[in-house]
């Protein structure tokens, strides 16, 4: 059986910002940002994204163990984030799901 997997985008400190897909664990969305403990910190509900919301999902620890300021996602967040972050999207029930291509192109475009 095949594993699903949900495309997301990276917001890297250094401004790059490019796509990439996760299974539906926390743990491959903590791989891409490079933690151990992550968190969501920021939700909105986007007119492209079919119902589901728009999450940030970045490393819980990353201001205070000397992560990068990562100038992207803040102003994604609307406040300062450290360390890479991850745009990902969920459905009303909290499953992962993928990002709209419309949103996908505005990070990339």
């Amino acid at each position: 059986m095949a594993t699903t997997t949900y495309r997301v985008i990276v917001l890297s400190c250094s401004g790059w910002v490019y796509p990439s897909a996760v299974r539906a664990d926390y743990r491959d969305l903590n791989a891409l940002v490079g933690c151990d403990t992550g968190t969501v910190v920021r939700n909105i509900l986007d007119k492209r994204s079919n119902g589901n919301t728009i999450d940030l999902w970045i490393d819980d620890e990353g201001a205070i163990n000397g992560s990068e300021y990562n100038p992207t996602a803040s102003a994604f967040a609307g406040y300062a984030i450290f360390g890479k972050a991850v745009v990902v999207a969920h459905t009303p029930e909290g499953e992962l799901a993928n990002l709209p291509d419309s949103l996908v192109e505005s990070f990339l475009y």
